[in-house]
């Protein structure tokens, strides 16, 4: 489930519509990603989206996205602040940290016995279509323009590796 993007260039609160549509997906997904701009580093924006999804009480993984080569790795390091446990350092343009974070997504997910609903359809593309016995939800939250998009089509992955 992806949010397109909770706030707007300059924002500093939610509006009504995007906070209920958050909330919304918030409630419903067993497993949250949180997506943040490493090069534009950390925002207010950021941090008052960090208190929502740490209310939610859902698990959480923050995708530090835009790392993409080495040399950025440091840019990472400024988001500690925002104290989740889970930090994956990706490129989600170049494909770079997607593994690891398959990784933590799947680290993170509720036990298969534990899930109550019998089926799921991914549709993450048009040609996408796979049906799976044991669905998880996953929503993709951040700011418009963190790659939030991009890293929605791993969701169709991680659905394919369970």
């Amino acid at each position: 489930m992806d949010t397109g993007g909770i706030f707007g260039a300059g924002e500093s609160e939610l509006t009504q519509q995007v906070r209920h549509a958050a909330e919304n997906a918030l409630r419903e997904s067993d497993l949250l990603l949180f997506v943040v701009d490493g090069k534009e580093g950390l925002s207010p924006a950021d941090a008052e989206l960090a208190r929502m999804l740490r209310k939610s009480r859902k698990p959480v993984v923050l995708v530090i996205n835009k790392i993409d080569t080495e040399k950025h790795d440091p840019l990472a390091a400024e988001f500690d602040s925002l104290g989740f446990e889970k930090m994956i350092s990706v490129s989600a343009e170049h494909n770079r940290g997607t593994s690891e974070l398959l990784d933590a997504i799947e680290q993170q997910l509720p036990s298969l016995t534990n899930i109550e609903h019998p089926t799921l359809v991914c549709r993450a593309s048009p040609k996408a279509d796979r049906t799976l016995r044991h669905p998880t939800a996953i929503a993709i939250v951040g700011r418009p323009n963190v790659g939030n998009l991009r890293l929605s089509t791993l969701s169709c992955t991680v659905n394919a590796r369970l």
